[in-house]
């Protein structure tokens, strides 16, 4: 059980850093494409994240 809670969490984690990364990538290149999918990708690891804290 605690290693499926592992797995939730090092799951979000990439899923965080990487819409770290995207939403950085408007700052480059003004293109909005980046910041929303950068932010659906930041809700889908707060939603993996959540998911992992509420496995019993």
């Amino acid at each position: 059980m605690i290693a499926r809670r592992g797995d939730h969490y090092e799951f979000s984690e990439v899923l965080l850093e990487i819409a770290l990364i995207l939403t950085s990538f408007t700052l480059i290149t003004r293109k909005k494409f980046f910041w929303f999918a950068g932010s659906l990708l930041g809700l889908a690891g707060l939603a993996v994240a959540l998911s992992g804290f509420l496995l019993h």
